[in-house]
């Protein structure tokens, strides 16, 4: 296991990272370097997803289709966020990290709703512009969310609510493992855990997230799928992608011993299950 040392701090770093926030920092960085070196082929995936991105964005990076660059722009602006999301899953900051993949996913959304439709990208482009382009926005964009934001991508929505009730809003999921209470002879004191989650939790909450990640990339392929089949490289690396992530799925399961889910019983149907 990596263990932060004096040297892995840069001198620039000693020299201006104050006192009372070198603690925290250290421990983002011991976090990050102790995840990639504890989980290497779950590091290995996602570098090969965020491959998979970068190489679809580039051989679409000629505009063709005037419709379709503005969406494209989302995509990029979805896939920057995925980069700061894991970045912090792998410095153990998994409540941030689930906000920021939150708003990665409602932006592919947008970008893959924008493209059913031209129209909608002049709507979203003025909303600001007054009253009445606001309230066409929201009619757009956010009523009914499942049906129209959404519709197709119903991996992504239910992805979306997990993310918003466990990331982005101040629920008891969101931020009652954060806190702990230290109890003494003579007092109670709350203190509030930065950063950092057992293993046993963050190697397969990652792999959930990357999970996630796959389904955007999915939505890219497939939205673009005219001009990028003819990547020979890109689909090799969408093979190898799916074949690396049905590996991590097993090993993960073994390794945390990971039970699956129990089956929903339909009204009306025997129960195969013991009492």
């Amino acid at each position: 296991m990596f263990h932060l040392e004096d040297e892995v701090l840069l001198p620039f770093e000693r020299k201006h990272i104050p006192e009372h926030y070198l603690p925290y920092y250290q421990a983002k960085r011991s976090n990050f370097f102790a995840s990639v070196q504890s989980s290497p082929r779950l590091w290995q995936y996602y570098q090969l997803l965020d491959k998979i991105l970068i190489d679809e964005f580039d051989d679409m990076s000629t505009a063709h289709d005037p419709n379709r660059m503005f969406p494209l722009a989302l995509f990029f602006n979805a896939h920057a966020k995925i980069r700061v999301s894991l970045e912090l899953a792998f410095s153990h900051c998994m409540e941030e990290a689930r906000s920021t993949l939150r708003d990665a996913i409602e932006t592919a959304a947008f970008a893959h709703y924008m493209l059913s439709d031209p129209t909608l990208q002049r709507i979203w482009l003025n909303k600001d512009e007054d009253q009445g382009s606001a309230k066409a926005f929201a009619q757009a964009f956010e009523k009914d969310k499942k049906a129209k934001l959404f519709n197709g991508l119903d991996a992504l929505y239910t992805q979306w609510g997990r993310m918003s009730e466990t990331g982005s809003h101040s629920t008891p999921q969101a931020i009652v493992t954060r806190f702990k209470m230290v109890e003494t002879t003579t007092s109670v004191q709350y203190r509030m855990n930065y950063t950092g989650v057992e293993e046993r939790k963050w190697e397969p909450e990652t792999f959930t997230l990357l999970l996630i990640v796959s389904q955007i990339e999915q939505v890219v392929f497939e939205d673009f799928k005219s001009r990028l089949t003819f990547d020979e490289s890109l689909l090799q690396n969408r093979t190898r992608a799916s074949g690396l992530r049905e590996e991590l799925r097993q090993q993960i399961i073994s390794k945390h011993g990971i039970k699956p889910p129990k089956q929903k019983t339909q009204p009306g149907t025997p129960s195969t299950q013991s009492p």
